[in-house]
């Protein structure tokens, strides 16, 4: 039977994040955390205490310190993912998700999905072919070391980035690879996971490649899978439910769109929002209420990421009509 090593990175909310890994864990699975090196020690100190007795969770050895589009997330997820292959060895699969991830199917259906196939579950379309990215720099992505983070540094980013096309500083993709390009949210089989960490500590070219790219999250593992595994054997879509805008931003999502996100072949839902009680039921096997109705705080709905097999509850989220929306992924079983 599957046993899923879910890989956890997260930065915030140390309460969900503790009761996020106690609801995965009941339901026979383990659980590898990278909690961000920016996030504050004492929240971090408190999910280690708290969850340190619990033998199905373990943590990432190294804390990175992670920003949006950064290498360091990939730095981050390689640090949990290792922590988890050495730590779980019954570890069957291993599922990519985040703090703000809501499951909205049982655990049963989950193992049940994952043993029908022997394949990896990963977005993976060729980069300059697909129409993946929506806006934005595309190959520019590649081409060009990325040193400062568009976000908080768009001046240097962009001047950076400038200079290097006036001194025509482009540089070459590896040769044997196929550039690839996805969601950042995967499911993938042990061997999978450990070709994938095999790789990466004989090519060190490849790693000094993608650790000046930009947003590697999207491209690192859906071209190394690629370049590892034979085509039959991975499913180009993801688990989780994913909604984007056309400007790459989370879609919200609200108490009355319930049936919009469960969908059959998808198991998880990154926030929810807090007037979506959960039925009776032991861990990993309750399921969000259909009755849910849209509350007050309509248009402060909480920010869904995506969706995996698991569990959609309530516990430590706030009352209805608080007006004042929260993750319930606490009450889960993303």
């Amino acid at each position: 039977m599957a046993r899923i090593a879910f890989i956890l990175l997260c930065h915030k909310d140390p309460a969900g994040i503790i009761a996020q890994a106690q609801r995965l864990t009941a339901a026979g699975d383990f659980v590898a955390i990278h909690f961000d090196g920016r996030a504050a020690s004492k929240d971090y100190d408190l999910i280690k205490t708290a969850l340190e007795p619990n033998q199905s969770v373990t943590f990432a050895k190294r804390r990175v310190k992670c920003g949006w589009g950064e290498w360091s997330l990939i730095d981050a997820t390689l640090q949990a993912v290792q922590a988890a292959v050495e730590q779980f060895p019954r570890a069957t699969h291993f599922y990519m998700l985040s703090g703000d991830c809501m499951p909205i199917k049982s655990a049963e259906y989950t193992h049940d999905f994952l043993d029908k196939e022997d394949v990896d579950y990963i977005e993976s379309f060729d980069f300059f072919k697909s129409e993946w990215i929506k806006t934005g720099i595309k190959q520019e992505r590649l081409i060009y070391r990325h040193w400062f983070n568009e976000r908080n540094s768009k001046p240097l980013f962009y001047a950076s980035m400038n200079l290097q096309k006036r001194l025509h500083l482009a540089r070459k993709i590896p040769a044997d690879i196929g550039m690839q390009i996805g969601s950042q949210w995967w499911c993938l089989r042990r061997r999978t996971i450990e070709s994938v960490l095999d790789f990466a500590s004989k090519r060190r070219d490849v790693m000094r490649f993608f650790s000046t790219t930009w947003i590697p999250d999207e491209t690192f593992f859906q071209t190394i899978v690629r370049h590892l595994v034979p085509e039959h054997q991975i499913r180009a879509r993801t688990l989780t439910f994913l909604m984007f805008t056309d400007y790459g931003m989370p879609v919200n999502f609200y108490d009355d769109q319930y049936d919009l996100s469960y969908q059959p072949g998808l198991s998880v839902c990154p926030q929810d929002q807090p007037g979506c009680q959960g039925s009776e039921g032991t861990p990993g096997q309750s399921i969000c209420r259909k009755e849910c109705r849209a509350l007050a705080f309509r248009t402060k709905g909480a920010r869904c990421f995506s969706f995996w097999p698991g569990v959609v509850g309530s516990a430590g989220g706030l009352p209805r009509g608080s007006g004042k929306p929260k993750a319930l992924w606490a009450e889960s079983a993303r």
